[in-house]
């Protein structure tokens, strides 16, 4: 059982319970187990590309409070409209999980990371199953060469519906949850 929290793109007043321990402990006395953490992760890129060591303390924040009470953590990686898009970069994409990967390789299995929130070719969106599954591969390698034994969650295409499954093939991976929205 799990919940999502908001993001930490939401005003100061809507993500404050983000870092108070009083809401991992509110969440596992009420029966959860995890939670799913969306982030938009290129809010938080110096001019190099790279995620700010002053967001990795903040993150590393929450994940050991959610931790500390039991709690796995979901780290998704949320928003970003224009990667559904031509413009969406996927070398930069790559790098941000390397990063995350490099960062949290020596955290337990109670962090797994989903690769990319909802996809899709509608919308102006231009994230086709094949373009997808491309991306997801390209990143799952990239992120087995630093932390071989993460669990990581793979989408589906047209915003993770279980209609798209028919076009879906599973990455030659291990250790890997397929994420499906309904």
């Amino acid at each position: 059982r799990g919940i999502n929290m908001s993001g930490l793109e939401y005003t100061v007043r809507l993500r404050e319970h983000l870092f108070k321990l009083s809401t991992y402990k509110n969440v596992a006395n009420q029966g959860f187990d995890h939670i799913r953490l969306p982030v938009d992760f290129r809010k938080y890129l110096d001019d190099k590309g790279e995620i700010k060591g002053k967001f990795f303390k903040k993150l590393d924040n929450i994940i050991n409070m959610a931790n500390s009470q039991g709690l796995a953590v979901m780290l998704d990686f949320h928003g970003w409209p224009d990667f559904n898009t031509e413009k969406g970069d996927s070398e930069i994409f790559i790098s941000i999980w390397k990063s995350l990967a490099e960062h949290y390789k020596d955290y337990s299995n109670m962090l797994l990371f989903e690769l990319i929130n909802e996809p899709h070719t509608t919308d102006g969106g231009d994230l086709s199953m094949d373009r997808l599954m491309k991306l997801q591969n390209e990143t799952i390698a990239a992120i087995r060469a630093i932390d071989p034994d993460r669990t990581i969650v793979v989408a589906t295409a047209e915003w993770n519906c279980p209609w798209s499954l028919k076009d879906f093939t599973p990455p030659e991976y291990d250790n890997l949850i397929l994420a499906v929205h309904c």
